[in-house]
C-alpha cells in the first residue's frame, strides 16, 4: 500500500481524522502514529523510513512525498478557528494553556493586543486560559487570533498545488463526509475490498453521533460562526494583520 501522511490544524477536524486512522490501521493491520505538532520528530521518522501512516498539525510541509507516498490536507476558515480555538480554550484540560511561565510576549508586544486589553504586557504569572477568562468575547477572540499567527503563516505559505496530496475544505467535509472521504480513499488508493470498513468508521466517528457543546471537543462544528461572534471592529483588525490570508484560501472576505 501506499505511505499516507495527513497534515491540518487543530480545530480542523484533526481529533476526528486522528480517530478515523487509529481504527482504521488497527483494523486492517498497518502502523499510524501521530505527530500533533511535533515536525521535527515527524522529520526524523519519515527519514528513518518507518512511517507507513501519520498525521501532523500546524507545520509547512516538512517532506517532499514520493511517487508511493500520497498526501491529505485540511483547511478551514480561519476566522472560524479563532472562534472554535477560542471556546476551546476557556476550558480545555491541555497543559500548555494553564503555564503561566508560558512565552506570550510576541503576542502582547501586538498594537491590536494593546489596543484591545489597554495592557503593554501580559500579565505576570498568568496563563493563556487564565487571562482569556478575565476578557470579554471580543478581546479574547483578538488574543486567540494573536496566538494563532505563526500558524496562519504556514498555512499562507503552505503550497496548494502539489499533485500528491488532496486538498479539502472542513467546510465541504462537514455534513458530506461520505463524499469527502471516498475522495480520500481514492486518493490513497487503498484496496477497494477497504472501502466499506472505511466508511463505516467515518460515519461512527462523525459530528452526527458525536457529543457537542460548550465543554466538548465539538463545541459546535458549523460553519461561518465568525459572522455571528465577531464583532465588526474585531472583522476589521483579523483582515488588517492576515491580509490577503482568507483570499489565498478560497474564502469570500
Amino acid at each position: 500500500m501506499n505511505k499516507v501522511f495527513h497534515f491540518s490544524y487543530h480545530k480542523c477536524l484533526t481529533a476526528y481524522y486522528e480517530g478515523i486512522l487509529r481504527e482504521f490501521s488497527q483494523l486492517k493491520g498497518f502502523d499510524y502514529q501521530h505527530f500533533d505538532s511535533q515536525s521535527d520528530r515527524f522529520f526524523d521518522a519519515y527519514q528513518s523510513g518507518a512511517l507507513t501512516c501519520a498525521s501532523l498539525n500546524n507545520t509547512a510541509l516538512p517532506i517532499a512525498l514520493q511517487p508511493s507516498e500520497r498526501g491529505s490536507h485540511f483547511v478551514r476558515d480561519p476566522r472560524d478557528l479563532v472562534v472554535s480555538g477560542y471556546h476551546y480554550h476557556l476550558w480545555c484540560p491541555e497543559q500548555w494553556v494553564y503555564e503561566p511561565a508560558y512565552r506570550w510576549r510576541y503576542i502582547a508586544r501586538e498594537p491590536i493586543f494593546q489596543k484591545w486589553t489597554g495592557l503593554n504586557e501580559w500579565p505576570k504569572n498568568t496563563s493563556y486560559q487564565g487571562f482569556l477568562k478575565t476578557l470579554s468575547k471580543q478581546q479574547g477572540l483578538i488574543v486567540e487570533m494573536l496566538w494563532r499567527q505563526k500558524i496562519f503563516q504556514k498555512m499562507y505559505d503552505w503550497d496548494y498545488k502539489n499533485p500528491s496530496i488532496l486538498e479539502l475544505k472542513y467546510e465541504d467535509i462537514i455534513d458530506n463526509e461520505e463524499n469527502a472521504f471516498n475522495q480520500l480513499f481514492d486518493h490513497y488508493q487503498w484496496p477497494e475490498s477497504w472501502r466499506d470498513d472505511w466508511l463505516g468508521i467515518v460515519s461512527k466517528l462523525s459530528k452526527k453521533n458525536m457529543k457537542t457543546g460548550d465543554q466538548s471537543h465539538t463545541r459546535n462544528g458549523s460553519t461561518k460562526q465568525f459572522e455571528s461572534e465577531f464583532s465588526s471592529e474585531a472583522l476589521d483588525d483579523f483582515n488588517s494583520l492576515y491580509d490577503g490570508l482568507v483570499d489565498k484560501l478560497g474564502y469570500a472576505a
